[in-house]
């Protein structure tokens, strides 16, 4: 566990150090805006959330996550991958395993995306309420820094249900870094 919050932190906080300095290509246009084929990519993000219903029970309240995307630019504008993180809840602490599809509308400089995940919460079998598994739709705005590197802030509805019906929900608001790897010209 202690590896896996570690990992996690580093593959936020490394990529910035790397990348100080660079600023948009000349002429101000997007870098999205000149390249093609697909391209590996890794998102880190912190979310937070606040419970909608019933939120004096454990797993309910309150949410602060931080989650990793491996993924894929299939075309400029849609990418998919898988997310692995951890959970912080007013109950206690899970895993999330999820798979992430984003859309993107490309603007001037900025680029404009829905996205959904869903998943499971790993060792949530253990919680009252059995195995949790999760959704979270929504909107967000990324913001190119240099041809690999680029801003994300986003905003959602996580639900999380359970076999029996179940379910919470959680107003979320999420900030991160995408940074992509190779691909053509």
């Amino acid at each position: 566990m202690k590896k896996l919050k570690s990992f996690i932190i580093l593959s936020f906080f490394l990529p910035c150090l790397a990348v100080i300095g660079n600023t948009l290509p000349e002429g101000g246009k997007s870098p999205t805006d000149h390249r093609s084929g697909p391209r590996l990519i890794n998102i880190t993000e912190i979310n937070a959330g606040l419970g909608l219903y019933d939120t004096d029970r454990d797993y309910a309240g309150r949410l602060i996550n931080l989650t990793d995307i491996l993924g894929i630019e299939i075309t400029r504008n849609f990418t998919g991958g898988i997310g692995i993180g951890i959970s912080l809840y007013n109950g206690g602490t899970l895993e999330p395993l999820f798979a992430d599809l984003r859309y993107f509308f490309n603007l001037e400089r900025s680029r404009i995306y829905i996205y959904g995940d869903a998943g499971m919460l790993i060792g949530s079998a253990k919680t009252a309420d059995g195995t949790k598994f999760i959704l979270n739709p929504g909107i967000g705005w990324q913001r190119p820094l240099t041809d690999f590197l680029a801003l994300n802030l986003s905003g959602g509805l996580l639900t999380q249900m359970t076999r029996e019906k179940s379910h919470d929900s959680f107003a979320v608001l999420k900030a991160g870094i995408t940074i992509s790897f190779g691909g053509s010209r």
